[in-house]
């Protein structure tokens, strides 16, 4: 969809869940004046026009929309277990598409380098999971077989930031062996911190953010929706090296999220695919320009 039809389109998205999704004013240059209300469905929603499935989010997501920028609330889920491990789509598949993406190039490294960095990781596995796969990965057929890279010359290191002080001491305690081996590397950081992330400029050579930026579009009101949007993109714009790949997993459908990324990261090609079992989820994977 182009930023010509977005900023005429009207109506409602109808989804799974009940939720619709209604445009509340119209917008002109910037997609990122393009605000959207997430509203509970007060009679069934008309189909959609992609398969749904019966599996929702926790309900704790659900239901504490509002309190998803916190980082007490996060600390308090996962210090009580009842936070998922993986949301939206588990390592494997979300690895799969990593592979078709990100590793299909790894042209821009300056040092022999790859480096990733999870934006709000919480416990998942996806970054260890890179790492477990790395040497397959590059020497099977992804990254820079061309040039005869190996795991040995083209090493991979993880950078998982979150804000959620248990979180980062959970990940830090059950991947210490990676962590010590220093090819994991676990902090406490806010992709909104006023400052910034602590990292340089054309750092990374692929960003993952799986459920993030949703936490900080559904966890702001109206009216500082777009300017923590548009922060946390401008950071992940920031710190992405020159054709830097970004994976992004989300449960909102292309006609609300691939606008918002275009605005955020106007020069990125972006693209998209259904992922999650029992659950429809969206992978949406970009690219940077030189």
């Amino acid at each position: 969809m182009s930023l010509a039809q977005c900023g005429t389109r009207s109506g409602a998205v109808a989804l799974g869940m009940g939720w619709c999704y209604q445009r509340s004013r119209s917008v002109g240059a910037s997609m990122l004046s393009c605000s959207w209300n997430r509203t509970r469905a007060s009679v069934p929603a008309a189909q959609p026009s992609r398969p749904t499935h019966t599996h929702q989010r926790p309900h704790s997501a659900r239901e504490h929309l509002s309190q998803m920028h916190d980082p007490s609330y996060w600390s308090a889920l996962y210090a009580s277990g009842r936070a998922p491990a993986e949301w939206f789509v588990d390592p494997d598949e979300l690895y799969d598409v990593i592979c078709d993406t990100a590793f299909a190039s790894t042209e821009g490294l300056t040092d022999g380098t790859y480096r990733v960095l999870d934006v709000g990781c919480g416990t998942s596995n996806v970054g260890v999971d890179i790492i477990r796969k790395w040497p397959a990965a590059i020497e099977g057929g992804h990254g820079r077989k061309e040039s005869g890279a190996t795991s040995a010359s083209c090493a991979v290191v993880v950078n998982a930031i979150d804000f959620a002080a248990t979180a980062v001491q959970r990940v830090t305690s059950v991947h210490s062996e990676f962590v010590k081996s220093g090819t994991l590397y676990v902090h406490e950081l806010d992709v909104l911190h006023p400052d910034g992330l602590p990292f340089t400029d054309e750092r990374y050579n692929l960003v993952l953010d799986k459920g993030t930026l949703d936490a900080i579009v559904h966890g702001f009101s109206d009216d500082q929706r777009d300017a923590a949007v548009g922060k946390a993109l401008g950071e992940v714009n920031r710190v992405a090296a020159p054709h830097c790949a970004l994976v992004h997993v989300s449960d909102e459908p292309p006609e609300l999220r691939m606008p918002m990324l275009a605005a955020g990261l106007g020069d990125w090609l972006f693209s998209w695919r259904e992922v999650g079992s029992g659950y429809t989820a969206f992978a949406y994977t970009g690219r940077k320009g030189k």
